[in-house]
């Protein structure tokens, strides 16, 4: 699942659309976020799994971009911009361990005074192929060393 996260991080880097790509660590609700802004903050916030016939896991997964910007009454500069050139950028590209993104959902988010914000969500899935578990199983032999008698 880190791989996700890390692979859609590095396309937004690439896309040079944000001044800041990161994994979510909370970063807007610090007093003064260590972002430049506009930023886009990216977390895993759910996976479903369903068992597959060969004891791996089907995923489906739900990874959420917060799109900030410092609030700003000018027009000519929106996160909702920014939002739809990435969503032209995510939409129905996948990777090679996940299934193409699509949207689920938008939202506006007031839970950091003095920004733009808002949550989109996309969804992904995956397969998690069983893990071999072998255990090496070491014998030790069952030997009785004896005296050498006439020594």
């Amino acid at each position: 699942m880190d791989e996700i996260i890390n692979i859609i991080c590095r396309r937004l880097e690439e896309a040079r659309l944000l001044r800041y790509v990161s994994r979510n660590c909370g970063q807007l609700l610090e007093e003064q976020p260590a972002v430049n802004f506009p930023c886009c903050l990216v977390d895993l916030v759910l996976a479903e799994f369903d068992q597959t016939a060969m004891g791996g896991q089907a995923a489906t997964a739900d990874i959420e971009f917060t799109f900030a910007d410092l609030y700003s009454a000018r027009r000519d500069r929106s996160v909702l911009s920014v939002i739809d050139a990435v969503h032209q950028l995510l939409q129905g590209r996948g990777g090679p361990c996940f299934s193409p993104l699509f949207r689920t959902s938008v939202r506006r988010s007031s839970a950091t005074p003095g920004y733009d914000e808002y949550i989109v969500t996309y969804r992904t899935s995956f397969t998690v192929r069983k893990l071999n578990r072998t255990v090496e199983v070491v014998a030790e032999p069952d030997v009785t060393v004896l005296p050498v008698v006439g020594a």
